[in-house]
């Protein structure tokens, strides 16, 4: 794999955790941050964080994915 001018890298940063209260079960939570951008989005749903990532590499609007916050 050579470096070229034409290569484009995305490098993400994906943060997961656990949430717990009294009342209700443990839940997995995370974010997921486009590092060149700085942009964030959390989920409780992993299939967010493909679309997230998805909408960055094809160059759609990253504003917005399907099911995230932000």
């Amino acid at each position: 794999m050579t470096n070229s001018p034409a290569t484009t890298r995305h490098v993400f940063m994906v943060r997961l955790w656990e949430e717990a209260s009294a009342d209700q079960p443990t839940q997995w939570r995370g974010s997921v941050e486009h590092v060149r951008s700085g942009r964030t989005v959390y989920f409780i749903d992993f299939h967010d964080v493909q679309a997230f990532i998805l909408g960055v590499l094809q160059g759609t609007d990253i504003n917005s994915p399907p099911g995230g916050t932000s």
